[in-house]
């Protein structure tokens, strides 16, 4: 009900709702309070928060009711920092943000305006009686040089892929999982142990120097060292377990060099690839002790003295595609270890000399100089050419030592004429000897290894070696036959085919034909076996059952087997039949079923009773042996016919007296056993 301020003698107006309703409610009015209770002008009093409102639109859940000025909490003016007050503009005031956003307002809720405020990059927010800011940055530190100073709020972290960086390193920058994170991604991440001493920003590794970097992989548990091109200086231990790889700017020239004395003092595993190692008078290489060193595409080259020197007796040494070289003329390469292996590459100026407890396999390898062996060394050379000028290309300096040469090409022009010589022990075959030293030393141990480009034997092989279980070889003109001679199997002709069977059966497409076996039935062919192809490529031996018949016929010969109670067939395949003579003589106490081609010996008075006659000459024969009582009983509807006297159908004939006997034949026309031998008395009914 509308609450009236005065008494009702006051109202002045002409208009009903003149002078306004008032309503005293307990909260603030809201779009929904719109009824017909309600007229243009009336006053809403809001008794919690001391508010005043007027309504200016009654328009259904649409309804404005406007705070009143003066109200608690009603904006009056705005009063900046500067300038006069702002006064409301239809009970309204806007506070307008920068054109750019340095500024900016948004509603917060319920009597609640935000302010947000951009500076420098960073935006410092008011938010209720809250001053938030996104944080600020100000410099950004760096390992070299800096520290880095944001321009205009932004700092940029560049990887290798932006244009700004002359030297592009393999880092990338990324964004992560949320805006104020990044994360760095080296994308040529080859091993933690760089080497790159020429201090450009971009192209440097972890370590100036090849032993830093060897020694820290070593602490490690072993690992890769990377060489970026460039020259580094020896003079230090290669540690145990560590690869050498060089770097290559091209990707496939030698491009990094290490200059001085490497040495390998210690037991363990050491690779070395694209690497140029040089000295000036000293081993480029000093092999100490070792367990497996390989090289891979490098060089070695002296000015004086040895280029590689290796004295770990145990160590097992590899040159893979490697070349070497002594300027000054003294030995290329001296070895005393436990295995050699030269394959590839070559020498340029020098010579080798292997030592005590070496065996050397050397392939695919040009050699300027020569080849010594000392003590017990044993030296294999394979598809190389040698060339060592003026000297011998081989010297088996030692009786104990030995080298063998194959497939190769040596040219010397040693004065001695020959191309071998020492006192130890010199086997070679199929060598091409272009220089004028063609002899072998008479002081050594020569073997001419029997070279043929056939053979049969072990020992003797050449382009082919033939299974002597299938082949035989000719000495004399090599040619080649199958065993016993003849032509191979390729096809097989059968008696039939059946099916989709073929005449003759030939091989599949892995030269295989399937063989089986089968029985069919009596009388199916001629033949007691029969080959019979029924699908491609296979074919069967058929073997048919036999047949009963009158008389002797072959074409119905078969297989067959026999009833265990009547026959017996040993270990041999022999059968025998278990009666001892026609019959089959047994005894058989009354009452008891009887059988055919059999006779009894009744031994108990009482019923017994004869098989049912199948075929003309079914024979039965009973003998009483007890005194009288046997009852002997026709099967269904057969007879019984004692001399004269017949049995009714299914009837007896009972012996009266011990030993009375007869034999009965079965006569299927009438089916009427007849007795063709009788004794004693018989009584039939």
């Amino acid at each position: 009900m509308p609450y009236f301020l005065g008494e009702p003698l006051q109202y002045l107006g002409v208009e009903p709702d003149n002078p306004p309703n008032v309503f005293l409610r307990e909260r603030a009015p809201t779009v929904n309070d719109d009824s017909e209770l309600y007229a243009i002008g009336d006053i809403w009093i809001d008794s919690v928060l001391n508010n005043g409102y007027i309504l200016a639109d009654r328009t259904p859940t649409m309804a404005v009711w406007i705070l009143l000025g003066g109200s608690v909490g009603a904006v009056q003016s705005l009063t900046g920092d500067v300038g006069a007050a702002v006064l409301p503009v239809a009970a309204n005031i806007n506070l307008q943000g920068g054109l750019i956003g340095a500024i900016s307002f948004s509603n917060g809720g319920a009597g609640q305006m935000d302010v947000a405020v951009l500076v420098d990059g960073v935006t410092i927010s008011i938010v209720g009686n809250q001053l938030v800011a996104n944080g600020s940055l100000l410099s950004v530190p760096s390992d070299n040089g800096g520290p880095g100073v944001p321009l205009a709020g932004s700092f940029s972290i560049l990887g290798s892929t932006s244009a700004d960086f002359a030297n592009a390193s393999g880092i990338e920058t990324h964004v992560g999982a949320t805006t104020d994170q990044m994360y760095l991604e080296n994308r040529r991440f080859l091993s933690a142990y760089v080497v790159d001493n020429s201090g450009v920003v971009g192209l440097r590794g972890e370590y100036t120097t090849v032993a830093a970097a060897s020694t820290a992989a070593n602490l490690a548990g072993g690992g890769s060292v990377y060489l970026r091109p460039g020259a580094y200086a020896g003079g230090f231990v290669w540690s145990a377990n560590t690869d050498l790889i060089g770097v290559s700017a091209n990707g496939n020239s030698t491009q990094v060099s290490i200059t001085g004395t490497v040495t390998i003092n210690a037991v363990g595993e050491y690779n070395a690839s694209n690497i140029d190692f040089s000295i000036a008078a000293a081993p480029a290489i000093n092999i100490m002790n070792a367990t497996t060193v390989r090289f891979t595409d490098c060089n070695f080259s002296a000015g004086a003295g040895i280029t590689v020197l290796c004295t770990a007796a145990g160590a097992n040494l590899q040159f893979i595609n490697c070349t070497f070289a002594s300027v000054g003329g003294a030995r290329a390469l001296d070895i005393d270890c436990t295995q050699l292996l030269i394959a590839g590459g070559g020498s340029s100026i020098g010579d080798m000399i292997l030592r005590v407890n070496t065996s050397m396999i050397m392939q695919d390898f040009f050699e300027l100089g020569q080849i010594e062996t000392v003590d017990n060394a044993v030296a294999n050379c394979f598809s190389s050419q040698h060339s060592s000028g003026i000297l011998e290309s081989f010297n088996v300096n030692s009786v104990t030592s030995t080298i063998n040469s194959s497939k190769s090409i040596v040219t010397s022009n040693a004065a001695s004429t020959f191309f071998a010589t020492g006192t130890g022990t010199f086997n070679y075959n199929d060598l091409t000897l272009p220089g004028t030293a063609v002899a072998i030393d008479p002081a050594l141990t020569i073997t001419s290894d029997d070279w043929k480009p056939y053979g049969d034997t072990v020992g003797v092989v050449g382009v082919n070696w033939y299974n002597p279980l299938h082949f035989a070889v000719n000495a004399t003109t090599g040619q080649v036959s199958l065993i016993g001679g003849g032509i191979a199997l390729d096809e097989i002709n059968v008696d039939s085919i059946s099916g989709t069977g073929t005449n003759p059966v030939v091989p599949d497409g892995a030269g295989a034909v399937t063989f089986t076996g089968a029985q069919v039935a009596a009388s199916a062919f001629a033949n007691v076996i029969n080959i019979n192809s029924s699908l491609p490529n296979q074919y069967e031996a058929q073997i048919q059952r036999s047949s009963a018949v009158i008389a002797p016929n072959t074409a119905v010969n078969g297989v067959s087997h026999y009833d265990n109670t009547q026959f017996t067939i040993d270990a041999d395949g022999f059968v025998q039949s278990l009666s001892s003579g026609v019959f089959l003589w047994v005894d058989v106490a009354a009452p008891a079923a009887l059988a055919l081609d059999t006779g009894f010996f009744v031994t108990a008075a009482g019923a017994v009773t004869l098989p049912a006659g199948v075929a003309n000459g079914d024979t039965v024969e009973i003998v009483d042996v007890i005194g009288g009582g046997v009852i002997v009983t026709a099967s269904g509807a057969d007879i019984i016919q004692i001399q004269a006297a017949p049995s009714s159908a299914g009837g007896t004939a009972t012996t009266t007296g011990l030993g009375d006997s007869v034999r009965l034949k079965f006569r299927l026309a009438d089916l009427t056993w007849y007795s063709t031998s009788t004794g004693g008395n018989w009584n039939l009914a």
